[in-house]
């Protein structure tokens, strides 16, 4: 994970991408009045997708490409 959220160097944008390189997404619990189960002792929380990169969930499967294709270039 980048300590200060800022990445650098020729691989800086595969970085930026890469989950693994980034904090978790934060998690929230949906409140009891969209909870159905709540009185039952349900609790349902939801991953804040806004978060993420690109702020789209869409991100994760173009950055395997992107990052693919850093590796690709590399061969060359």
């Amino acid at each position: 994970m980048a300590a200060s959220n800022v990445f650098r160097g020729p691989n800086s944008m595969a970085d930026f991408f890469d989950p693994d390189k980034n904090p978790p997404l934060p998690l929230v619990e949906i409140p009891a009045r969209l909870n159905p189960y709540r009185e039952e002792g349900v609790r349902i929380y939801a991953k804040v997708l806004t978060n993420l990169p690109a702020q789209n969930v869409k991100s994760l499967p173009g950055a395997s490409h992107f990052i693919g294709f850093d590796q690709y270039l590399d061969t060359f």
